[in-house]
């Protein structure tokens, strides 16, 4: 399956918990935004200086406040949306090609695939949401034939929330058939006061935690403060207007004791691959809360809004 192309720390940093508090929820606000434009500045270290890349992903609406495209540099996707406001479809630009979404109450999934001359994929994603619509688990299947071999990878998403629907902790299983691949990975959050700028879009939460990950993964609540869950420690600073919506912030990441170099950005894949995809923010080993005091990276981000409806 197709997957979103922000970069890893794109991907990061809007994670926003579903905060029920009547008194701080959106339905309360005067002033109501969503986010039009985020533009990522990222500078880039060589032996004779730095260099900056801006990197910007356009966020397009319909008249009920859901997304309803996606345009980042050359790439595109649309979101066609049901009668009771779940997403039917998406609509991928580079190929134009389709993901369909088949629902049976709570639980959901997707299926894909591709049948060539001497090889076949077929990928599956199951999706479980609870009452509240925050998604709780999620299986990925990935069958791959090549060269008359047969390989069977799965993934497992757990997703943990507070009581005020906030996404805490995740982690993540990884099987080779029915057995053990890997070590397990683990991933925990905290918050920061500031508004989440996806707080007024109508689009469904599990939308956000799947298709953008986990800085996108509500629309209710606050900006992410740090998550730590492997080899790198994320820390976010944010600047904001006189309504409280940050208008630019800077994550920064910093290396654990013992660790190797920095990390990279999770990079486009074609279609019908493999990828490494976790829920959240970066690929690591496991939950290690300590930080150094090193900052391996930093980025800096820029974000523009326009009135919700």
């Amino acid at each position: 399956m197709k997957k979103i192309l922000f970069s890893t720390a794109i991907i990061s940093l809007l994670l926003a918990g579903c905060n029920k508090n009547p008194n701080d929820g959106p339905e309360n606000e005067t002033v109501k935004k969503l986010p039009s434009k985020i533009t990522e500045i990222e500078e880039n270290y060589n032996g004779e200086g730095s260099s900056y890349n801006n990197y910007s992903v356009i966020f397009e609406y319909d008249n009920q406040d859901r997304i309803s495209k996606v345009i980042e540099d050359d790439d595109y996707f649309e979101i066609l949306y049901n009668s009771n406001n779940t997403v039917a479809k998406i609509i991928w630009g580079w190929n134009n090609d389709t993901t369909t979404f088949h629902y049976n109450g709570n639980q959901f999934y997707t299926t894909e695939e591709y049948v060539g001359e001497n090889d076949w994929y077929r990928d599956s994603t199951f999706f479980s949401v609870n009452a509240d619509g925050l998604l709780t688990r999620m299986e990925e299947h990935y069958h791959r034939f090549y060269q008359e071999n047969y390989y069977h990878h799965v993934r497992q998403y757990i997703y943990t929330y507070d009581s005020d629907g906030n996404l805490i902790a995740g982690t993540v299983i990884y099987f080779e058939g029915n057995e053990k691949s890997r070590e397990d990975k683990e991933y925990a959050y905290t918050y920061s006061d500031v508004k989440a700028i996806f707080r007024h879009c109508k689009t469904p939460d599990w939308f956000f935690v799947y298709y953008f990950v986990s800085h996108l993964s509500s629309t209710k609540g606050h900006m992410i403060l740090t998550e730590d869950g492997g080899d790198y420690y994320f820390e976010c600073t944010y600047q904001t207007d006189s309504d409280g919506y940050a208008t630019s912030y800077v994550l920064r990441v910093y290396d654990k004791p013992n660790n190797s170099p920095s990390p990279k950005s999770i990079q486009r894949t074609p279609r019908g691959s493999v990828v490494e995809r976790t829920p959240f923010m970066q690929k690591s080993k496991s939950l290690s809360p300590q930080k150094s005091n090193t900052e391996v990276h930093h980025r800096d981000y820029i974000v523009e809004y326009i009135n919700a409806k």
